[in-house]
């Protein structure tokens, strides 16, 4: 990024010295307000929202700051190989939304603040754009767009905090938002494409019952890089629900239950009675879901119980829910994986299908 002054960066922004003395002031003194700074985060959508260009929406607070939020469509080119790379490739134009959000503080902020307190703020305007994008999504219908999470966005953000009686004393730094920065990854070496592809050729001719648990499992982890936390949580549980399905299944055939009678045997039984009846006869161990001090109540909680309020009540969770769900259900899963790699009976023929989820 290129180098500039305070009064060269102004006029990269739309709320700058100028604006914010001839048009915002009068507003916030609409909201009983007397600023004393302004902390502002300019981010890029992942999408567009068609807003004309300078669209600007406030929310008043809770303590009675406010957070605006001013909206501005770039648009820029990106190249396409079409598979194949070549000097010059197809060039097309794609359009983004800018979203320059500004806190406006009544209160004294410290010219050096921690992470806790930027990123405090920052959640504070995400919040507010959420609402702002779920009125457009459901308004317009348009399902390319969707809220988002600071993990959505570029890796990094530029921030000012502003004191309004001196825009020379003004604070610039880079607030990092996320890991998700692109790298080169390893060449695989030759032994490890060998396996990769034997695995491939197995999973094919084997049909692994547990392979769909571990693709939810991933995608699940992909959801939560990515900051699709609700999808991360949903995708989590379908990964424990779809794995125990599997290892019923596969008890009940060593069981020499017909695969008619195991259909029926699924279909006729709820899921958590399942978990609560069937497995402990046939593995042992605890599986005893209110058990908090044990991994499978901490997957019932964390996972289950939350899968279940964003499933039916539309809950919302926290990126800090989400890594926990993940967690519990990962941690729930390889304890059932030792349960039945660590029998000695007819059960433990389940165990070679494990290589790849462990």
């Amino acid at each position: 990024m290129v180098k500039l002054s305070n009064e060269e960066l102004d006029d990269y922004f739309a709320i700058n010295q100028e604006s914010y003395k001839e048009e915002f002031v009068e507003i916030y003194k609409k909201f009983n307000l007397e600023p004393k700074y302004l902390i502002q985060f300019p981010v890029i959508l992942p999408f567009n929202i068609p807003f004309s260009q300078g669209v600007c929406i406030s929310f008043v607070l809770d303590n009675n700051d406010v957070c605006t939020l001013h909206f501005s469509i770039i648009e820029s080119q990106k190249s396409i190989n079409a598979g194949i790379v070549t000097p010059e490739p197809i060039s097309t134009p794609v359009h983004k939304t800018r979203v320059e959000m500004t806190y406006v503080s009544s209160e004294e902020v410290e010219s050096s603040p921690d992470s806790e307190f930027l990123t405090n703020i920052f959640e504070q305007m995400v919040f507010c754009l959420n609402y702002v994008i779920t009125g457009y999504l459901v308004h317009i219908k348009d399902t390319d767009v969707y809220t988002v999470s600071r993990k959505m966005f570029e890796f990094e953000s530029i921030y000012r905090i502003i004191p309004t009686d001196n825009w020379e004393e003004m604070v610039v730094g880079i607030f990092l938002l996320n890991n998700n920065i692109p790298y080169k990854k390893n060449i695989l070496g030759e032994e490890e494409t060998d396996e990769v592809i034997n695995q491939s050729v197995l999973l094919y001719a084997e049909k692994n019952p547990f392979i769909l648990s571990e693709k939810y499992m991933l995608k699940s982890k992909r959801n939560f890089e990515n900051g699709f936390y609700e999808e991360a949580v949903i995708n989590c549980q379908i990964s424990i629900e779809t794995f125990l399905s599997a290892l019923i299944s596969n008890l009940l055939e060593q069981e020499n239950k017909s695969e008619s009678e195991i259909d029926k045997f699924i279909e006729d039984i709820s899921f958590i009675k399942m978990v609560k009846s069937e497995f402990h006869p046939r593995l042992g161990g605890n599986w005893d879901p209110t058990d908090s001090s044990k991994k499978i109540g901490k997957w019932y909680s964390n996972t289950y119980d939350l899968r279940n309020s964003i499933v039916h009540t539309g809950y919302t969770p926290t990126s800090n829910e989400a890594q926990k769900s993940l967690e519990s259900a990962i941690n729930f899963r390889a304890y059932i994986i030792k349960l039945v790699n660590d029998s000695e009976n007819k059960y433990s023929k389940a165990k070679k299908y494990f290589q790849l989820i462990e």
